[in-house]
């Protein structure tokens, strides 16, 4: 497989994880754990040891692969296993991680996830209310609410046209910066919505809702690319990728 094949893999999350969750992954944390989530199969029943070798991974990720790779990803991967979040099963709630445990195999440069068991009704046979999107779509992005966003208006899609508050965007973003409406707009929803009607299937507008003369929310107008259009953002992740990689 190719690394534009590679990129074509597909992640998918319940609703419930990409919407209800919070969590503050930097964004190459997000790239990694997004690539080993695209490894898992749609039969899969439970987790296992997903194994990838780090050249894999910075060639699909457009990452010059050296000698300081191996290293970056051992801090990222522990990294990524310190921080936990709450989730809601059922009638609980329960402090998790991304990952349960990392392995690492520095012979052979070769790297195992085991992702943590909690995660399991949230990435595993999902039938309904799931999210679903192409990995090189995400790979391309340079700001981390990018991500954060596109998975969260990807979530919303259906719908065509969504409402959230500014107090929400901001929570399950884990925006706690850019006080100011100004500064939020310029530094995270700009820059955001750039990438993701440039890279993704979507294409995304939004507006200030106001209560008197105060910006309280953004409603935003989602809509799904065509195949043309979709083909010439794939084209574009792409090349941005492996420019990167040069």
């Amino acid at each position: 497989m190719d690394n534009s094949d590679s990129r074509l893999q597909i992640v998918v999350k319940s609703n419930d994880l990409v919407q209800q969750t919070r969590y503050n992954l930097s964004l190459q944390e997000q790239k990694i754990i997004l690539f080993v989530i695209s490894k898992i199969k749609p039969t899969d029943e439970a987790f296992k040891e997903y194994v990838f070798d780090i050249k894999e991974l910075c060639d699909i990720c457009g990452i010059t692969h050296d000698k300081t790779n191996f290293t970056y990803i051992k801090k990222s991967l522990q990294s990524i296993r310190d921080k936990s979040f709450w989730v809601k099963i059922d009638d609980r709630e329960t402090v998790c991680s991304w990952i349960l445990k990392p392995n690492l195999y520095p012979k052979s440069s070769v790297v195992g996830v085991i992702l943590d068991e909690d995660l399991k009704p949230f990435l595993l046979q999902l039938r309904e209310h799931f999210t679903s999107y192409e990995l090189g779509c995400v790979l391309v992005m340079q700001s981390k609410y990018s991500i954060r966003l596109y998975e969260i208006l990807k979530s919303y899609a259906y719908l065509e046209e969504i409402e959230l508050s500014l107090e929400k965007i901001r929570e399950q973003m884990m925006i706690t910066k850019y006080e100011k409406y100004q500064d939020f707009r310029r530094n995270v929803m700009e820059k955001a919505i750039e990438e993701i009607n440039t890279y993704t299937d979507l294409d995304v507008s939004f507006t200030p809702v106001r209560q008197s003369r105060v910006i309280v929310g953004l409603r935003f107008c989602i809509r799904t690319k065509s195949s043309a259009e979709q083909f010439v953002a794939r084209v574009d992740r792409n090349v941005e990728l492996d420019k990167n990689k040069r």
